[in-house]
């Protein structure tokens, strides 16, 4: 339950950071739709950004190796 209650406070936030960045007044006529497809545009470069990172720790060698040190 706390994890969905963070996650709609992340989205909410972004929006309002959406809004307020963008000098959007939502009283006037068609900023609702440009709200919206501001945020579907910033929420498709946040998914973008998770897969390059996911492609870039599955080509990591994730594999533990032991080190041999050998005293003479």
């Amino acid at each position: 339950m706390k994890a969905l209650l963070i996650i709609i406070v992340f989205l909410l936030m972004n929006s309002f950071f959406i809004i307020s960045n963008n000098n959007l007044a939502l009283k006037e006529a068609g900023s609702i739709g440009k709200v919206y497809d501001l945020y579907v545009s910033w929420a498709g470069k946040v998914l973008n950004n998770l897969a390059k990172i996911s492609s870039e720790v599955v080509k990591l060698d994730w594999v533990a190796r032991e080190t041999s040190t050998s005293t003479n």
